[in-house]
């Protein structure tokens, strides 16, 4: 089990509160996958994924658990997100995360201009798709390395990379008030995927799929 904190931001700084909450995490060793279940939610997490069939399989399963469990009347939320960190080598590092990324994302850093006078950035992109839901996207370069992914009390801590990174974090969700039930949650899942798949092949080079992730170009 561990305590859910809150942080409140005022003009006088972070504030760290003790939300009272409870969430108590299920780990699967073997596999790498975690079910997380709060007062208000339920979650599955892998640092090892592989196939969208497992990440569906699972999160059916943990609704269905859910629901016979708890008996929840209804849902409010339902997503899926991919946080993607991307490594490279600090020589000449412009070029590479230029060769990686599309102009369009990278924004000012993708620019002749401005490419190699750029320490660091961070966006986020608010996108509704064409199926109703929201889109975020959390991006940008990293320079001093570290990692945006914290680490899991009960797995060995890794060591962390000290490479710059660029963050590209996709998050698909929908926020429907709709009845608790698995088989809508699968087929949404199934349309997230999608749609995040379009929009890395979108913010990725073809090149940088096909020779560094072994992607074929789409």
């Amino acid at each position: 089990a561990e305590r859910a904190v809150g942080f409140l931001i005022t003009p006088q700084g972070v504030v760290q509160q003790d939300t009272g909450a409870q969430n108590y995490r299920f780990i699967d060793q073997e596999h790498g996958v975690m079910l997380v279940l709060g007062t208000d939610f339920v979650a599955i997490e892998t640092r090892s994924y592989v196939e969208i069939e497992d990440i569906v399989t699972r999160m059916t399963e943990a609704v269905e658990l859910t629901a016979r469990l708890y008996q929840p009347p209804q849902r409010s939320r339902v997503g899926l997100r991919f946080t993607n960190e991307f490594r490279f080598e600090s020589t000449d590092l412009s070029s590479r995360v230029r060769a990686a990324f599309t102009p369009a994302i990278l924004g000012p850093a993708g620019t002749d201009e401005l490419a190699s006078a750029t320490e660091g950035t961070q966006s986020v992109l608010r996108l509704r798709s064409s199926a109703g839901n929201l889109l975020q996207v959390l991006h940008g370069l990293n320079p001093q390395g570290g990692t945006t992914v914290p680490p899991i009390a009960a797995w060995p801590v890794p060591s962390i990379p000290q490479e710059p990174f660029y963050l590209l974090d996709l998050d698909a969700y929908s926020e429907d008030q709709v009845r608790f039930d698995s088989e809508p949650v699968a087929e949404q899942v199934w349309s997230f995927n999608d749609q995040i798949r379009t929009l890395f092949a979108w913010a990725t080079t073809d090149e940088f799929r096909r020779d560094i992730l072994g992607q074929r170009a789409r």
